[in-house]
C-alpha cells in the first residue's frame, strides 16, 4: 500500500505529486509521537479515497471505478527540517514521509461521503479551528488519471489531496476530523 499525494490540484503548472511508503501510514486511534529529529512539526487536514481496483493508464472518464471508500488523513511534516531541504534544493521526504507522519482516518463509503459536497471539520482540544469542503469527484478521477500515467494503482492505495490550512502539532493536543457528522480521525498529539 502506498499513498500518492497531490497538491495544488487547481494548477496544472504547480501541481505536486508525492508518492509515500506505507511505513508513513498511521491508523486513527494511535497517538502521534512528536519525533525528535526536528524541532517544529505541523499538520494539515487531506481528503482521501481508497482504490479498489488494480489499474495502469486509466482514463479519467473510468476514474470513479477505481474508488468506494472516501475519508479523511492528517498530513504532518517537519516544518523546519523542511524550510531547511527546500532552501537547499534537496528531496523534501525526510521531512514529509517519515514514519507514521500520515494519520489515516476511518472510511466510509463515496456515496455518503458525498465528495464535492460534504463539509470536513477539524476540531483542535474540541474548538473547530477549519472547515473546508472535500474535493469532487471529478478531482479525484483527475488526479487517479495522472497517477496513474506514471505508477500502477494498487487494491489498499491512497489518493490524497492535500487542501487544508497548517496547524502547529502541539504536545497533548487532541486533534479530531470529521466528516460531516462522521467521525474519521481521533488522535492524542504526545
Amino acid at each position: 500500500m502506498k499513498i500518492i499525494k497531490f497538491r495544488n490540484t487547481d494548477n496544472p503548472e504547480k501541481l505536486e505529486i508525492d508518492v509515500i511508503p506505507d511505513s508513513a501510514i498511521q491508523k486513527s486511534g494511535k497517538p502521534f509521537f512528536v519525533p525528535d529529529f526536528a524541532s517544529r512539526f505541523q499538520f494539515s487536514a487531506a481528503a482521501a479515497v481508497h482504490v479498489c481496483r488494480l489499474g495502469k493508464n486509466i482514463a479519467q472518464r473510468f476514474a470513479n471505478r477505481y474508488y468506494e471508500e472516501a475519508g479523511l488523513c492528517l498530513v504532518f511534516e517537519a516544518k523546519d527540517l523542511l524550510d531547511t531541504l527546500n532552501s537547499n534544493g534537496k528531496p523534501r521526504a525526510l521531512a514529509t514521509s517519515f514514519d507514521a507522519s500520515h494519520i489515516v482516518g476511518e472510511m466510509t463509503p463515496t456515496d455518503i461521503a458525498m465528495l464535492g459536497k460534504n463539509t470536513a471539520t477539524l476540531e483542535i482540544n474540541g474548538e473547530d479551528t477549519e472547515k473546508f469542503t472535500l474535493p469532487s469527484y471529478a478531482d479525484f478521477d483527475k488526479c487517479i488519471a495522472t497517477a496513474s500515467r506514471y505508477f500502477t494503482l494498487k487494491i489498499g492505495d491512497l489518493i490524497l489531496i492535500e487542501d487544508g490550512e497548517w496547524h502547529d502539532a502541539e504536545i497533548n493536543s487532541r486533534v479530531t476530523a470529521r466528516l460531516g457528522d462522521f467521525e474519521s480521525i481521533n488522535i492524542k498529539i504526545k
